[in-house]
């Protein structure tokens, strides 16, 4: 179990390693693939089939929420409305304590 997480999700973080260092791409484009990535696999049976092989080797990594992007979706989508605004609203918690620490982080340089 743990030899599956450690290959699987090393392995994902190997190639977009590769393809950071490959393409000169900005990591937060390569998140956002990434994420979208995760969204796209998700409907084709990709992604559940990864996180099965991978459990958490797969369950940290951001291809990992893109998928769970794609299953609040759905369940708004059947009626299930609670789910959504969870996710919804932990992207808000996330994006402001991004940009908390950006603004540090600037005014830290700044001096």
């Amino acid at each position: 179990m743990f030899l599956n997480a450690f290959l699987l999700g090393g392995t994902i973080c190997v190639i977009f390693q590769i393809f950071l260092m490959v393409s000169k791409v900005d990591p937060p484009r390569l998140l956002i693939f990434g994420f979208f990535l995760g969204a796209i696999l998700t409907p084709v049976g990709l992604a559940p089939a990864l996180a099965k092989a991978g459990q958490a080797g797969i369950a940290v990594l951001v291809v990992n929420a893109g998928q769970a992007s794609e299953g609040t979706a759905e369940a708004l989508l059947a009626g299930a409305p609670l789910n959504f605004f969870l996710v919804l609203g932990l992207f808000v918690v996330l994006t402001l304590i991004g940009i908390c620490a950006g603004a540090i982080r600037a005014s830290i340089s700044k001096k």
